[in-house]
């Protein structure tokens, strides 16, 4: 009896690649702040997603803009962390998680 190939599906993540990190505070000699760095803590790849009239909506309830939905391997984010893409760091309102994959709502704090 032969047996039937099933393909396996996985998550695509084609559209670029992101940091996970931290802001930390940058001071000179005399303890005054001069600027921030980005501590990068972890590497990913995701795929940006459309972004829905609901997903809008609830940004504006909670005070937000959403500029960027991604979708990344799943993992242990915390709305604590900042996103880094390109030269860009975004702030993380709202994260969402399925079996695979963890869904990223984000805003821009610089470019």
């Amino acid at each position: 009896m032969l047996m039937k190939k099933e393909k396996l599906k996985h998550p695509v993540y084609n559209d670029g690649v992101l940091e996970v990190g931290q802001i930390t505070p940058k001071y000179d000699k005399t303890n005054k702040k001069i600027g921030e760095d980005f501590i990068k803590e972890e590497i990913l790849m995701f795929s940006e997603l459309s972004k829905r009239d609901e997903d809008y909506n609830l940004a504006n309830s909670l005070g937000y803009v959403l500029d960027v939905k991604l979708k990344v391997p799943r993992r242990k984010i915390s709305s604590k962390n900042k996103i880094k893409i390109k030269d860009t760091i975004y702030d993380i309102y709202k994260i969402d998680n399925d079996n695979f994959n963890t869904y990223l709502y984000l805003q821009v704090v610089e470019k």
